[in-house]
């Protein structure tokens, strides 16, 4: 199963968001 373009995006700018939460702090 492929996931949708739009979930991989949003899965994507989550862990980009994730991950940068430690650095903005």
């Amino acid at each position: 199963m492929v996931p949708e373009p739009g979930t991989l995006l949003l899965l994507g700018f989550g862990i980009l968001g994730l991950a940068c939460l430690p650095l903005k702090v």
